[in-house]
């Protein structure tokens, strides 16, 4: 006997994949507090890691790394003490914003399903001298790969330059 899917006009369309940058870190003994669960500091330096791992990762005309990024937020909301654990958690992290100086990534910790922690930063880009400094077209290119929505307002949610000046 055959059976076919239907759509029901109850039941929500699934969402288009959400662009995620994937990593593991696997816990520590180093990392637990007094009660087992891993520190809440611990937490964020996975966080830290993980967003590090993500600017780090593009080829070498990409990589948003090589300039100075400055975290002047950073809001981390912590849900479910993390355990000891044998095998590693996840952590994802997209660029939830992307304006002209700056980025606010999304970044949540999670095993089986249970998300421990979650993360919602935001960078200013600086030159060399630790004056704020636009993004340039590499940058714009690798980030906008881990991009959430249409919250990219760098161009004017992707319009073009002109010139000189941003629109």
């Amino acid at each position: 006997m055959a059976t076919s899917a239907t759509h029901s006009p109850t039941r929500a369309t699934p969402a288009a994949p959400v662009p995620e940058f994937r990593t593991q870190r696997r816990t520590r003994i180093s990392d637990l507090d007094r009660f087992g669960s891993v520190h809440n500091l611990s937490l964020i330096r996975y966080i830290e890691d993980a967003q590090v791992e993500l600017t780090a990762a593009g080829q070498p005309d990409e990589r948003v790394l090589d300039v100075a990024w400055s975290v002047v937020h950073r809001d981390t909301t912590f849900l479910v003490p993390l355990p000891m654990l044998a095998e590693p958690v996840g952590i994802a992290t997209t660029v939830a914003r992307l304006g002209r100086s700056d980025m606010t990534l999304a970044t949540r910790i999670e095993h089986r399903g249970v998300v421990h922690a979650r993360s919602l930063d935001r960078f200013v880009a600086c030159d060399h001298h630790g004056m704020r400094r636009r993004v340039d077209d590499g940058e714009l290119r690798w980030l906008r790969r881990w991009m959430v929505g249409t919250r990219d307002i760098a161009f004017g949610v992707g319009g073009p330059r002109r010139e000189g000046r941003f629109v």
